[in-house]
């Protein structure tokens, strides 16, 4: 496997992990906000995992061969958003008539600009440690 497959099956996995978390917490206020009163069985608990199924798979558009322009790029995550939003609602089976499908739709796009917050966060921070790094590694080479 080569390394641009391996850190996109890695990079897949926190973005799986990352939306498990959210879409969880987001049943969670969601629930207790217009049925606090619900209970569920432990069959419940499939539903955060499946739906970061959904949010990750749409992430294959994403694979690209050469560099994406600024604009390629924008279009892409646009074409991903739409695909996780018509998944996940498909797969939750959501109606218009009751509102639920918007009110899912707001939801899932909250969690997508959060999910590409916290992905944006962990890359400065990796960036800013190889930075320090390259530094002392210069430093140690200069003899300094």
């Amino acid at each position: 496997m080569s390394e641009s497959i391996k850190s996109f099956l890695v990079r897949m996995m926190t973005v799986y992990f990352t939306l498990v978390t959210l879409i969880t917490a987001a049943i969670l206020l969601l629930g207790l906000c217009m049925e606090p009163e619900a209970e569920f069985g432990y069959s419940a608990f499939a539903a955060p995992l499946i739906f970061a199924a959904c949010g990750t798979l749409p992430g294959v558009v994403m694979i690209s061969r050469h560099e994406l322009t600024i604009k390629a790029y924008m279009l892409r995550k646009l074409l991903q958003l739409v695909l996780i939003e018509l998944l996940v609602l498909w797969v939750s089976g959501a109606r218009s008539e009751d509102g639920t499908a918007l009110q899912l739709a707001i939801c899932i796009l909250v969690i997508f600009l959060c999910a590409h917050g916290i992905s944006w966060l962990q890359e400065c921070y990796a960036a800013r440690q190889m930075t320090a790094d390259l530094i002392r590694l210069q430093e140690k080479a200069r003899g300094v």
